[in-house]
């Protein structure tokens, strides 16, 4: 709810729910710029960058190990662009999942619980809160918007680059098939 709430209104963005019932397989992303599995497990093979949310046994290559009580914040990897200058401090969280970490970078961390990792599957870049949403007060964070936007602009590959450019050298930027002819 908390994701489709701040995805809706984003300009360009189109967002489409998928309600899996027991026995569903869940969808691998083909054809999606980006995933959000939020509660469900994600596929061993991923199809597109994702964004997974407490998911069950966690991502491929960071099992789950166990439930973090009350896991209070930190760390926070201020240095790193998807959080420089958001303020996590007030951040507090029910529960967590444990999990062994050393595929992935830890970005926010509590004791032993790693509560948001980011990494790579396969060849599909990823970032893992390890807590659902409902159990912590972020969604009602002034970061919440701030961090949603970032995520989702790191894992689409719309992020501006911050290499030097030289004049010649071609732009960094991936292609995209808009279907318009040209």
């Amino acid at each position: 709810l908390f994701w489709q709430q701040l995805f809706t209104p984003m300009p360009g963005l189109a967002v489409d729910l998928a309600e899996l019932d027991a026995g569903d397989p869940v969808p691998t992303g083909d054809g999606y710029d980006v995933v959000v599995y939020s509660g469900v497990a994600v596929p061993a093979a991923p199809a597109a960058p994702f964004l997974a949310v407490a998911t069950p046994g966690g991502v491929p290559g960071l099992a789950s190990t166990g439930v973090a009580e009350s896991p209070a914040v930190t760390l926070v990897r201020g240095d790193d662009p998807l959080l420089r200058g958001v303020d996590l401090t007030t951040v507090a969280i029910a529960q967590s999942q444990r999990v062994d970490a050393d595929l992935g970078a830890v970005l926010v961390g509590g004791e032993d619980a790693p509560l948001i990792v980011r990494g790579v599957v396969g060849s599909q870049r990823y970032v893992y809160f390890t807590f659902a949403l409902t159990d912590s007060n972020l969604p009602v964070q002034v970061a919440f918007p701030i961090l949603g936007d970032r995520i989702l602009t790191e894992l689409s590959g719309a992020a501006l680059t911050t290499e030097p450019i030289e004049v010649g050298e071609p732009l960094p930027i991936e292609p995209t098939d808009s279907g318009d002819a040209v």
